[in-house]
């Protein structure tokens, strides 16, 4: 883990385990058995050490291939990342490898050749994915741009920078941008928008990274099990490279935002 309070390590010959050792209380615990547990690239931990990702083909009748899971030393649970886009019970119909997580712990990114992990979308070759773990869903990451979900051509397993907020990977794939016909494999960068909130006398100011030559708006919901985002009508200011909305309208209690980009 990032302060070396954890280690995880595989052992075993026919039947391997996963297991973290905690170097503070002296305890070890078993996170995981399998027919084969995935170490390069993978075993890695969120920036507290809370969470580990890692990628097993699990000693179980009802799993096909190798997985992506996530393990939370909290709680002592794992929970499948790869999962079928109808049951988060039911592994992904390929294989998946290569996990990596955010420093926060929220998102996991992995490759996959399954073909079912994402509703509507049939993926035909390796591709990187997206799992959340608030929402429990997948959304393809290496996507091409010419109307199709899937890439021409596979994808390498992707990797967090430091903060969690850019996502490196390599692909072969011609149709991730504009002008790539080259068919050779390139380097590829997807930045995520953070949104920070501040409140002044209990109205939420949300702030993110902006630029004017674009348009936004932001949308609410009370409660995460809230089936839609409903929207919130006011002016969005762009102030530098950082884009401001305040919600007025929350006079108690709290809520969840999201910032779209319009153009």
């Amino acid at each position: 883990s990032p302060d070396g309070n954890r280690i995880a390590s595989i052992a075993g010959s026919s039947s391997l385990t996963l297991s973290i050792w905690n170097r503070a209380s002296n305890t070890v615990v078993s996170v995981a058995t399998g027919n084969d547990i995935y170490s390069h690239p993978g075993l890695r931990f969120s920036a507290d050490g809370r969470f580990l990702t890692y990628a097993v083909y699990p000693t179980t009748a009802d799993v096909s291939t190798n997985q992506v899971y996530l393990y939370d030393s909290q709680t002592g649970s794992n929970i499948l990342v790869s999962h079928n886009a109808n049951s988060v019970a039911v592994g992904g119909d390929g294989t998946s490898d290569g996990p990596d997580i955010s420093a926060d712990g929220r998102f996991v990114i992995y490759r996959s050749a399954a073909s079912d992990l994402v509703a509507g979308v049939t993926n035909t070759v390796a591709s990187d994915f997206l799992y959340d773990t608030v929402t429990g869903s997948n959304t393809i990451l290496s996507a091409g741009i010419n109307g199709q979900a899937f890439p021409s051509n596979r994808s390498q397993p992707p990797m967090f920078s430091g903060d969690g907020h850019t996502v490196v990977f390599g692909s072969w794939g011609n149709d991730l941008m504009a002008d790539d016909f080259n068919q050779f494999n390139g380097v590829f960068a997807y930045a995520f928008l953070y949104a920070a909130i501040a409140g002044s006398n209990g109205t939420p100011t949300i702030n993110w990274p902006a630029s004017a030559d674009h348009t936004y708006r932001v949308e609410f919901k009370d409660h995460l099990s809230d089936p839609d985002w409903l929207p919130l009508f006011g002016t969005v200011t762009i102030i530098g490279n950082r884009g401001y909305f305040t919600d007025s309208t929350l006079t108690s209690g709290h809520r969840f935002y999201q910032v779209l980009l319009d153009n």
